[in-house]
């Protein structure tokens, strides 16, 4: 029996041993990327993570080497491609910071995490529109007991956070799911978002949820100790929503 990993994939695979060698390599590829993003941005890939994802690896070898020899030899090639396409986004943003458009880094190497992808209606590029309203918004500091006049149940909160620890923002997300706020990702603590750096603000979207919004603030505050959090008001702007019930919150130390 041989004991060449590559010529024992040629022969499984039933393909030629530049195409098992492409395979592999793309895959070790994809795998350095995942691990290269997460040592910038914290993206909750752990040790568990690479044997998980040799598992699968191994699974999808198998169904592979069942299929007739042209799907297999497409289909590898579309792996090799897809790898190749992580690899250099993944790369892509870390030599830029996270600044490019599209997948950021906590999508590319999270996407397992709920809601890792969603892109937030507001990113960076709204800073000229909301720098008047973030001027003269109200601010909000612990001052009085938790309101029950809104309804917290029917809104989605956003979380991102910038130079805090993912526990504390963990915590943060666990007090407000606690007094019935829907947080989006409140186990990983929502995203870690370089732009939210010196914020701490509730946003909202709709007319409608102001009220909400600054409820909101007003317990984030709590959550977090007493620190002020300003109720930023975008409806004005090309980011606001046709309906009500998205919440964003930013928050940094």
């Amino acid at each position: 029996m041989s004991l060449d990993p590559i010529k024992t994939l040629e022969v499984a695979l039933k393909i030629n041993r530049r195409a098992a060698t492409l395979l592999i390599g793309g895959f070790l590829l994809l795998a350095l990327a995942a691990v290269f993003g997460n040592q910038v941005k914290d993206s909750g890939l752990t040790f568990w993570h690479i044997p998980v994802a040799l598992l699968i690896f191994s699974v999808l070898v198998a169904v592979l080497a069942r299929m007739p020899e042209a799907l297999a030899l497409v289909a590898c090639w579309t792996l090799v491609i897809l790898a190749l396409l992580f690899a250099i986004g993944v790369t892509g943003q870390v030599l830029a910071g996270n600044t490019l458009p599209y997948a950021k880094l906590d999508c590319l190497t999270g996407f397992w995490k709920p809601a890792a992808c969603s892109t937030s209606p507001v990113d960076v590029l709204q800073a000229a529109v909301v720098a008047e309203a973030e001027a003269s918004g109200p601010t909000v500091s612990e001052t009085a007991p938790a309101r029950t006049d809104v309804d917290r149940g029917s809104t989605t909160v956003y979380i991102q956070f910038a130079g805090l620890e993912r526990e504390s923002v963990q915590k943060i997300a666990r007090d407000l799911v606690a007094l019935g706020w829907p947080i989006e990702g409140a186990d990983q603590g929502g995203e870690r978002y370089d732009h939210a750096a010196g914020l701490n603000e509730v946003r909202f979207f709709h007319p409608k949820d102001q009220d909400r919004a600054e409820v909101l603030a007003e317990d984030l505050s709590r959550a977090m100790g007493g620190t002020s959090i300003k109720v930023l008001d975008v409806t004005d702007s090309a980011y606001a929503m046709d309906t009500p019930g998205h919440l964003e919150i930013w928050i940094s130390q």
